[in-house]
């Protein structure tokens, strides 16, 4: 249940700050390296279940970025 409700949850405010082509970027870059990651680790399929924390750590950086924690 949380594979469909997380990308309905944090996808849409993440589409709307980045637009389309970049949100679908962000989904397969984090689907693309969690899915290597896992594989080196074991070799068992989990696309979604990867892809969905590429989405909420760009949501993370998008915000941290917002409020200035991204200068030191």
């Amino acid at each position: 249940v949380s594979n469909l409700a997380m990308p309905a949850i944090v996808g849409p405010p993440v589409e709307r700050r980045l637009g389309r082509v970049r949100w679908l970027f962000l989904y397969l870059a984090g689907g693309l390296a969690g899915q290597a990651t896992g594989v080196s680790w074991e070799p068992r399929g989990a696309w979604n279940s990867v892809a969905i924390p590429g989405l909420i750590g760009g949501w993370f950086v998008l915000q941290a970025k917002a409020v200035g924690l991204d200068h030191p």
